[in-house]
């Protein structure tokens, strides 16, 4: 009975955890004694070596002889090339072997060409092996040039299908024995509050205390002892993969571009989404979502919101008091209103209420007819759409929610001048009496002809 519910563990574990495991060259190359190390540790975590895997191998710059080689920024000399070639090759095949990849695997490789920064991309070589006997699945990344290792977690990150990895750097290895499925089942249980675990090292646990610094209190989750950090370490942890937004905000601008590729949802203002700290704030990660599109999101799948803790509010942590402090200054006392003024704001917050549901149904009608969409508010109506991205393409027309079919003659006037003065077609969205959703569109000839002309 033990060895049937260990293999039911370590098949479970394969369908939650992908490892993405990077590397870079090193003055030992070719050898890869260093790697073989760690994926014996591996042995520590049952279950971890039936995962599937994936490997990055990060790029390179070529110095000339006589140049100083630097391993961490990969400058390294022509002869350092040849033995990371050999390393990677060794690398891919030490992985075949201790991954169950069998003779039977199936091999398939493509070429990738994606963006680093605004105006400059990279390629690189992804080599697939599928074994159909065991289940084994390696994903071997090489990168054509330098990006480094957040690019190369991100590069990674879009072959996983699980909903939690774990990074895993070239030389560290675990030193104990680790229940990943109990971790996993206690990040599972408690998806608000547990996004990421970070395993210690020696170096990290001999490092200085501020004096005047109160250490964190441990919790207890799902049965096991957390301590909360006080910063996010890079170097080996296991994490949720979510594409999630957090208060309506996307935090990362992989999702950000994500959302736009694959779902036509458009973060912010409609631009691009900068990595440069120095750019206007709307233009930066966190990005705002629209009502409308985590309405749409949520309701098709594939946004998850995820409120604030709230446990930092009650709960006396060392935060505890900071907070309390905060609330007893921003919180003004409730006042008392008149029953009939309160009756007001109902009906007024009702109304609200209505208009809203009104413009998630126009918004999911127009998305669901392929067009983007964003905020009309800088031409006076309530969204915009588009037929391409609007990075290449121009709007082409501006769509204005009625909350009533009747429509008096000088709004008629006003919407069709709108539609001259911001040249584009003025949809009005309305519902008849039969509550169903209708259209009618107001242009001028001059912004018909212009139309016909492109």
């Amino acid at each position: 009975m033990e060895a049937i519910e260990a293999i039911d563990h370590e098949k479970e574990l394969r369908q939650l955890v992908t490892i993405i495991f990077t590397t870079s060259a090193i003055p030992s190359n070719p050898s890869t004694s260093i790697v073989d190390e760690v994926l014996e540790s591996f042995n520590f975590v049952p279950g971890l070596v039936n995962c599937h895997v994936i490997v990055t191998f990060d790029g390179y710059i070529v110095v000339e002889d006589g140049v100083e080689t630097k391993f961490k920024s990969m400058k390294i000399s022509a002869e350092e090339v040849t033995k990371y070639i050999e390393y990677q090759d060794a690398v891919h095949e030490l992985f075949r072997q201790r991954f169950g990849l069998t003779e039977n695997m199936i091999t398939e490789s493509s070429q990738d060409e994606f963006p680093i920064k605004r105006r400059t991309t990279a390629t690189s070589t992804i080599i697939k092996d599928i074994d159909p006997t065991t289940g084994a699945a390696l994903t071997v990344i090489k990168m054509g040039k330098r990006i480094g290792f957040a690019l190369a977690i991100r590069e990674a990150l879009k072959h996983v299908h699980t909903p939690y990895v774990l990074i895993h750097q070239h030389d560290w290895t675990f030193l104990h024995p680790i229940n990943f499925t109990k971790l996993v089942d206690a990040m599972d249980s408690n998806p608000s509050t547990l996004h990421y675990i970070g395993f210690q090292s020696r170096k990290s646990l001999k490092r200085k205390i501020r004096p005047n610094l109160p250490l964190p209190e441990p919790i207890d989750i799902a049965g096991i002892r957390i301590a909360p950090l006080f910063f996010w370490s890079l170097s080996h942890f296991l994490s949720m993969v979510i594409n999630v937004c957090r208060d309506g905000k996307v935090w990362t601008a992989l999702n950000v571009q994500t959302l736009r590729d694959e779902y036509r949802i458009v973060c912010g203002t409609g631009c691009i989404c900068r990595y440069n700290s120095n750019k206007a704030s709307e233009h930066r990660v966190p990005m705002q979502l629209t009502e409308e599109q985590l309405y749409i999101g949520m309701k098709h799948g594939f946004l998850k919101q995820d409120n604030e803790l709230g446990d930092v509010k009650s709960t006396e942590t060392w935060l505890g008091s900071a907070w309390s402090t905060l609330v007893s200054v921003f919180t003004a006392p409730v006042a008392e209103e008149p029953e009939s003024k309160r009756q007001k704001i109902n009906e007024q917050v009702s109304a609200e209420e209505e208009e809203l549901r009104l413009r998630f149904r126009v918004f999911e009608d127009l998305w669901l007819k392929g067009y983007y969409i964003t905020s009309g508010s800088k031409f006076g109506g309530d969204f915009l759409t588009y037929v391409a991205d609007p990075l290449t393409d121009h709007a082409t027309s501006i769509v204005i929610v009625l909350d009533s079919s009747k429509l008096s003659p000088h709004n008629l006037v006003g919407y069709g001048r709108l539609a001259r003065s911001v040249k584009k077609y003025c949809v009005l969205a309305y519902t008849n009496q039969y509550n169903q959703l209708c259209y009618m569109t107001i242009n001028h000839t001059s912004t018909s002809s212009r139309q016909e002309n492109k």
